[in-house]
C-alpha cells in the first residue's frame, strides 16, 4: 500500500498532474520492490527560489533544480514499522514546465519520468558511474513502456 504525501508550495499557477497519476507512477516503480508492504512518500512542488536553497543546501550546488531526492535514512530500524517512509521527492514546476518546452515532449511523459527517475533515488539507484546510469535508465524506460509511454531518453 503507498500513502503518498503531495505539497503544493507554489503561489503561481501550473497546470501539475493529478494526485491520482503520482500515485500510479509511484506504484509502477514500488509495488515489485515492496509487494504487501506499506510505504510512504512526499513529494512537494516548489518554486525555484526553494529549489536553489535546496540544492545549494543539501548538494552544494548554487543553482535551481527540476527535482530532488532525498532518501530517508532510517536511524535504528524499528522491528514492527506501520508503513516505510521511503523520502522526499522535491519538484520545481517551473523549470520542468520550460524544459517540456524546449525538448518538445508530451506534458504527461514528461512528469512520469521525472517522478520515476526521482522514485528510483529514493530506493538507492543513481548515476554516478556510466555502469550504474545504464542500469538505472534501462529500468525508467522499462517502467515508461509498461505504463504506455514512449523511451524518455529519444
Amino acid at each position: 500500500m503507498l500513502t503518498l504525501n503531495l505539497q503544493i508550495a507554489l503561489s503561481k499557477i501550473y497546470f501539475i498532474p493529478k494526485k491520482t497519476d503520482f500515485e500510479r507512477w509511484l506504484k509502477f516503480v514500488y509495488f515489485p520492490i515492496f509487494l504487501n508492504k506499506r510505504i510512504s512518500v512526499n513529494i512537494r512542488l516548489v518554486e525555484k527560489h526553494e529549489s536553489i536553497r535546496l540544492n545549494e543546501y543539501f548538494c552544494n550546488k548554487k543553482h535551481f533544480s527540476d527535482v530532488l531526492s532525498f532518501p530517508f535514512e532510517y536511524p535504528i530500524i524499528p522491528q514492527k514499522k506501520s508503513s516505510i517512509l521511503l523520502g522526499d521527492i522535491v519538484i520545481c514546476p517551473e523549470v520542468l514546465e520550460n524544459k517540456i518546452k524546449i525538448s518538445k515532449k508530451i506534458f504527461e511523459e514528461y512528469w512520469a519520468h521525472i517522478v520515476i527517475h526521482s522514485a528510483l533515488h529514493l530506493v538507492k539507484y543513481d548515476h554516478k558511474s556510466l555502469k550504474d546510469a545504464n542500469i538505472m535508465e534501462n529500468i525508467e524506460i522499462k517502467l515508461m513502456k509498461k505504463l504506455g509511454y514512449n523511451n524518455p531518453y529519444l
